[in-house]
């Protein structure tokens, strides 16, 4: 089983590469070389979005372009519902009949 650090580790590590992969992307778009694609930058948002949404504020990048500033937020919110989801389930607030039912809505 992964404990906690391990956890954290990979958290922190994933918010990391996040940034690098904006900073990266914006250096490239200021030379004209070859950009990262949104796909990635969205899938490393996901799982490091403050690494991401930082990355977006302190460079100015992908500040007004649409969709993907509402894609990033888009990425976030699945973010938080999900840690959120798995806090409650592992805290014991909500079990597995619990999480079918909201399933079974969807």
């Amino acid at each position: 089983m992964i404990g906690y650090y391990s956890l954290l580790g990979l958290y922190f590590g994933a918010n990391a590469v996040a940034l690098i992969l904006f900073w990266i992307d914006k250096r490239a778009a200021q030379n004209d070389g070859w950009r990262t694609p949104e796909s990635t930058l969205l899938f490393w948002a996901a799982l490091g979005w403050f690494g991401a949404k930082r990355a977006q504020r302190v460079f100015r990048h992908k500040t007004r372009k649409q969709p993907f500033a509402t894609r990033l937020n888009g990425a976030i919110v699945l973010h938080v519902v999900f840690w959120g989801a798995a806090l409650a389930w592992t805290a014991g607030w909500v079990g597995t009949q619990d999480i079918e039912a909201i399933l079974r809505l969807l």
